[in-house]
């Protein structure tokens, strides 16, 4: 086997080490892997790879299936160099190896490209370059297959694949320490914004309120001093004070030490956002025609006014994206526009976000086309700077729409009628700040209290708990 075959065979191994890596990272959710893969695959709950990724499928016990093509790979990119600087006789021995390793890994490739043919009904197009790669790997090192046998027949062989074996050894455990930085990562920066765990999250991006006026009332007037006679005991009235004042300080004291423990202050916050969420009045929301995943007779309904160019919304889709896989069936997700932007909401005093009515019409008219999740997952992945209409058709483009017909929509009046009504039912609710969310019509004042509020609606209505 010549060194430029065995090479060619190495780059083969670097292009799948990368796409494994690149898949890996977004399966776990990181914002710059998932941007190109958006790219390269398509946005949203129609995208092949998104499909492919969140299916039960994407892993292998506790590994993501991506990890283990990592591994592959990095264990191939080892074994390659040791039979680039070796004899002839190792060399060969390598290419053997290496002809086996992937031509186990192309038998796995044909069982995984079953699964998503009729398991999950979808392809993932980086999946299917990683395959390519192993077919172009098997070809290129077919001339060395009558060398397989003999493969382990010299001791200078035997060694040299020792060695690779403690090698590999090293890079599954590398490998399989960073799968699990970055799903614990991810878990935590979920739970942390749901509330589940970590830090509180930031509150959302609030339009101030006009400053309310209130009617000054004159204090009333003090009584006339009485002469007292001194005691050496406090009267009643004086009692009453004192112990006020103490019970006041003890509570000082208890809010210090809860500050200044992050665990107690963690508790303290949970605690809150549960007693804040049942503390409120259930509305009624028009639900009719709005944009939703998750299953249709979910008992859970969670609605998200939202605004494309806001952060904490862009964060929070991220988030719910994570949870919706988890929720088996109880929650469903409904999204209604609220833009924070004086062009088409009469409730701003000013513009936030310039463009976010544009978005918001865009959104409008993709759930026409049955493509809103495709938009949606496209404005949150890379936000446009006050974007035009063009630009928004552009951008639907790209995610899949048909842009004339987006277009065309942009300026009917029944796509604006139907962004009117979703702010005029947010001025209803007195929504002042994106994201704002109800979950079953209960107004969430915290997003940090999210799961809180799912589990209390579901030991509410009864329902099991949730399997891991």
């Amino acid at each position: 086997m010549s060194r430029n075959r065995l090479s060619l065979v190495v780059l083969f191994a670097c292009a799948g080490a990368f796409l494994s890596g690149l898949l890996l990272f977004d399966h776990h959710g990181v914002g710059s892997a998932q941007a190109a893969v958006h790219q390269l695959c398509g946005t949203g709950e129609e995208s092949g790879c998104y499909l492919v990724s969140h299916s039960q499928y994407s892993t292998l016990g506790s590994f993501s299936l991506a990890a283990v093509g990592v591994f592959f790979y990095g264990s191939m990119l080892l074994l390659l160099a040791f039979g680039l600087v070796s004899s002839d006789s190792v060399r060969d021995a390598v290419a053997g190896l290496t002809l086996v390793a992937f031509g186990a890994a192309l038998a796995l490739d044909i069982l995984l490209l079953g699964i998503q043919a009729f398991a999950i009904g979808a392809y993932c197009r980086l999946c299917l370059a990683t395959y390519a790669v192993n077919l172009a790997a098997v070809a290129t090192l077919l001339p060395v297959r009558s060398k397989v046998a003999g493969i382990l027949a010299r001791g200078e062989t035997r060694r040299a694949l020792s060695l690779w074996a403690v090698g590999a050894v090293v890079v599954a455990v590398a490998v399989g320490a960073v799968d699990h930085a970055l799903a614990s990562a991810a878990l935590r920066q979920q739970q942390n914004l749901l509330g589940a765990s970590g830090e509180p999250a930031p509150p959302p991006a609030v339009e101030p309120d006009p400053p309310a006026v209130v009617a000054e009332t004159p204090a009333p007037e003090a009584p006339p001093p009485k002469e007292t006679v001194p005691s050496s005991a406090p009267s009643g009235g004086d009692a009453r004070l004192l112990a006020q004042l103490q019970a006041a300080e003890a509570r000082i004291r208890e809010l210090e030490a809860t500050l200044d423990d992050p665990q107690k202050f963690q508790e303290y916050q949970a605690q809150k956002a549960a007693e804040d969420f049942e503390r409120q009045p259930r509305v009624e929301l028009d639900l009719e025609g709005v944009p939703s995943k998750g299953s249709a007779e979910a008992p859970i309904r969670v609605v998200e006014f939202s605004d494309f160019l806001c952060p904490f919304c862009r964060n929070l889709a991220g988030a719910l994206g994570g949870f919706m896989p988890q929720s088996q069936g109880r929650v469903s997700m409904f999204f209604k526009n609220y833009p924070l932007d004086q062009a088409c909401n009469p409730a701003m005093t000013r513009t936030v976000h310039d463009g976010a009515c544009e978005l918001a019409l865009g959104g409008v008219c993709a759930e026409e086309q049955g493509k809103f999740w495709l938009y949606h997952d496209r404005i949150f992945s890379q936000p446009p700077t006050n974007p035009s209409n063009e630009d928004v058709v552009r951008l639907a483009t790209e995610a899949g729409l048909d842009g004339n017909a987006l277009r065309q929509c942009q300026s009917s009046p029944s796509a604006r009628a139907k962004l009117d009504r979703d702010i005029a039912e947010g001025r209803r609710l007195q929504v002042n700040a994106t994201p704002t969310v109800f979950v079953n019509g209960k107004r969430l004042e915290q997003i940090g209290g999210f799961l809180k509020a799912i589990e209390s609606e579901s030991k509410r209505l009864g329902l099991p708990t949730p399997s891991p």
